[in-house]
């Protein structure tokens, strides 16, 4: 299983994504037509989760969660 570091750096790996770009990614996402980038976020997602049934790397599946977030 993981421990406590494992799981504080998931969780930092949740977080800092948004803090660090979310006034960056909100203006794209305001001067981007809303339906492409919902067609655009949904795929990224769908191939985060789909990438998460292969992962055997833990730095791997904190690049994924980095990515989803």
């Amino acid at each position: 299983g993981l421990g406590n570091f494992e799981l504080t750096l998931v969780a930092l790996c949740m977080a800092t994504p948004s803090v660090l770009l979310g006034a960056v990614a909100g203006t794209i996402v305001e001067r981007t037509p809303s339906k492409e980038m919902m067609i655009a976020c949904d795929l990224l997602r769908a191939f985060c989760a789909i990438s998460l049934v292969f992962i055997d790397n833990y730095h791997f599946l904190l690049t994924v969660i980095i990515i989803e977030s």
